[in-house]
């Protein structure tokens, strides 16, 4: 009996043990805390500070501390005891800036690729805590404005190209001497390779002679920008000779002579389109002496000889210069316009529409054609050009674009801008466009061929389910499925629950569904033993990629329909020893979970009408039992026990009472 009683109370002590460490862990848990702002902002070729503090409750230990940095799924940063590293161009706080709770992350020159969710992960101790914080970048726009001359009464365009800019959303306007010109053509943003954006802002208009200094100006506002930035150009309209509505010349362009001793001191005027030019006539002018005018020109036919002479020259450099830019093309040099590159976005959403622009500007012929080709690895398609074209022998004899790929096109007198749109398709991953810009008479033939495009799909993210098999059993399966996402390569999948470490597991398998796209399982599984509160929630975030909006899911134990109450079976005497020796009381408790739940043996008196709580004493021993697993993993049982050493009180009415979360009530079972 002793053996018995000795084994009871080892067995007693280091559930106490197992109990008050918990307990002590518990408690150091609570005391970590981390704390992160949810967004930082920083422009682009400077630093930032991704602001991460934690507490500890009191000073801190270095050694009992670690901090990692995660950016999507790679580690940038971290620290341990005695040393730190991070990534090229990063930085952590030193040891003392860590004692004092600061776990920031520096990192010296940000770029585009460089914004999206970061992830601040502390340890201390045996706690583990994670913040999240997005870092959000700034890139100010730039202004170019070709300035060129414009030509009275022939249509032209101002360019307003804005580049380097990010994010996307940018307003632009011109202004013409400080008013919002209305019909102005917009491109779209282009993509550049460091991920900022540019576009033109286009005003097609045709000026008159009467234009000429007006001010028109290019107006940007966007977030990157204290204030809206701006820059103006003149309108130059250069003089000179300019043909007449009726197709003639003007025939005299100076009338000089010398004038009469009368006519000192008149005004004389000369009218141009309606504009008079006055000047008076020098008082100095002396009729006695012979006038400077006579001795250059004697008759006005002079004058119109010298114009005609002039005329002529002219004519000759002008076609000096045609000869010569068509014989410097024909040797490869350059040339009067320039074609943009064909950007194509970084990825393209299935079933959403894309469209991409290429672009000539300069001087070019004023039928060039437009056309635009699909190119695949084993075939090709080509679309017929966006023009009318005069002749049918000059179209590429290849079958037109798939279907629902559309061309457009914006064309001025220097400016042509082709684009296309379509709706990616699975297909279409990997392949490249290339857009051809031809006139054949004049021996024209640009093209621009894009990058491969890469398409993919967000993935469906379902609820989390708890898995029917249980497997290690004393582990419980969280689980989600993510569905039709693309490429193979799997989102980012965050799990985590209240004060528990973030982590996860590999999906264990990845399948191909019917239309290409792909489908997986993450399984998150959480010691039962840490499953003890109802209110207490597990959370799962995906996100395909930086700067990507995640997908979050979370389930409570109530929801989830894991907590159940107990089962208690009736008080029966398992042991009888000789009489006057005392007897054994058991009560089986059995289909709970979570496993933690309270036993207490109470005993009343016969003839009274209050209870007494039993402890452990020289009349008799408590043993509360221990929750075991049962076959399944998903319950818990364990036998409870009252021994009673003596039996001095007959008579006397004994309960057994048991709490658990999941009851109102406490269940009470008697004996006899």
């Amino acid at each position: 009996m002793a053996t018995v009683a000795g084994r009871t109370d080892a067995w007693a002590l280091r559930l106490g043990g197992l109990l008050l460490f918990l307990l002590v862990l518990e408690t150091a848990g609570s005391q970590l805390q981390v704390t992160t702002v949810p967004s930082s902002t920083a422009h682009v070729g400077s630093g930032a500070l991704l602001q991460c503090r934690f507490d500890v409750g009191g000073p801190v230990a270095l050694d009992s501390l670690r901090v990692t940095w995660y950016f999507w799924k790679k580690k940038v940063a971290w620290y341990e005891p005695g040393r730190s590293q991070a990534q090229p161009g990063a930085s952590l706080p030193s040891e003392k800036a860590l004692q004092s709770g600061d776990a920031s992350l520096s990192p010296a020159v940000v770029t585009v690729s460089d914004g999206g969710l970061y992830r601040c992960v502390v340890g201390y101790g045996a706690q583990q805590h994670p913040g999240n914080t997005t870092l959000r970048l700034l890139a100010a726009p730039t202004i170019s404005i070709p300035r060129e001359p414009a030509v009275a009464n022939v249509e032209t365009s101002l360019l307003c190209h804005v580049g380097r800019f990010f994010p996307k959303d940018v307003d632009v306007a011109w202004l013409r001497d400080g008013q919002v010109l209305e019909g102005s053509t917009r491109s779209s943003p282009q993509t550049n390779p460091d991920g900022t954006f540019n576009l033109t802002l286009t005003y097609t208009f045709t000026p008159a002679r009467s234009d000429a200094g007006s001010v028109f100006s290019c107006r940007v506002r966007h977030a990157a920008l204290g204030q809206s930035l701006q820059e103006d150009v003149p309108l130059v309209i250069p003089g000179g000779l300019t043909p007449r509505p009726g197709g003639h010349w003007l025939r005299r362009l100076l009338q000089m002579r010398a004038p009469q001793q009368r006519e000192v001191g008149s005004a004389y005027a000369l009218l141009a389109r309606g504009k008079q030019v006055a000047r008076n006539l020098a008082e100095t002018s002396s009729t006695n002496q012979p006038s400077p005018c006579d001795k250059i020109l004697s008759a006005e036919n002079k004058g119109f000889l010298a114009a005609m002479i002039a005329l002529a020259v002219v004519s000759v450099v002008f076609a000096a210069i045609i000869v010569y830019l068509c014989v410097k093309r024909r040797k490869g040099w350059t040339v009067p316009y320039s074609v943009s590159e064909l950007q194509v976005p970084e990825k393209c959403l299935l079933g959403e529409e894309v469209t991409l622009r290429c672009s000539m500007e300069g001087t070019f012929p004023e039928h060039i054609n437009a056309t635009w080709e699909r190119i695949r690895s084993k075939y090709r398609t080509v679309s017929k050009s966006a023009a009318d074209q005069e002749s049918s022998e000059l179209q590429p004899i290849l079958p037109a674009l798939p279907m629902g790929w559309r061309v457009t096109e914006e064309r001025t007198r220097t400016h042509l801008t082709s684009s296309l749109t379509f709706t990616p398709t699975l297909q279409d991953d990997g392949a490249r466009v290339r857009c051809v810009f031809l006139h054949e008479a004049k021996r024209i033939r640009e093209e621009r061929v894009s990058p491969e495009i890469r398409v993919w799909a967000r993935p469906q993210v379902s609820e989390i389910q708890v898995l029917p098999e249980w497997d290690p059993r004393d582990k419980v399966p969280f689980a989600v499925q993510l569905h039709n996402f693309y490429p193979r390569e799997v989102p980012l999948i965050q799990w985590g629950w209240d004060g528990a470490e973030n982590g996860g597991e590999d999906p264990a398998q990845i399948d191909k569904t019917a239309d290409g796209t792909f489908t997986a399982m993450s399984i998150w599984r959480v010691p039962t033993w840490c499953l003890t509160r109802p209110e207490l929630r597990v959370r799962v975030c995906v996100q395909q990629g930086p700067g990507e909006p995640p997908s979050e899911r979370e389930l409570s134990l109530r929801a989830a329909g894991l907590l159940r109450p107990p089962d208690v079976s009736e008080i029966s005497q398992t042991e009888s020893v000789a009489t006057g020796k005392g007897v054994t009381l058991s009560c089986r408790i059995a289909g709970h979970f979570p496993g933690e739940l309270s036993v207490t043996w109470l005993r009343r008196n016969k003839g009274k009408a209050s209870t007494v709580i039993l402890r452990d004493s020289a009349e008799c021993r408590v043993e509360p039992g221990t929750a075991v697993l049962a076959r399944d993993g998903k319950s818990f049982q364990q036998e409870t026990r009252l021994i009673l050493w003596t039996s001095r009180d007959k008579g006397a009415e004994y309960t057994c009472r048991v709490d658990h979360l999941t009851l109102q009530t406490c269940i009470e079972k008697s004996w006899p």
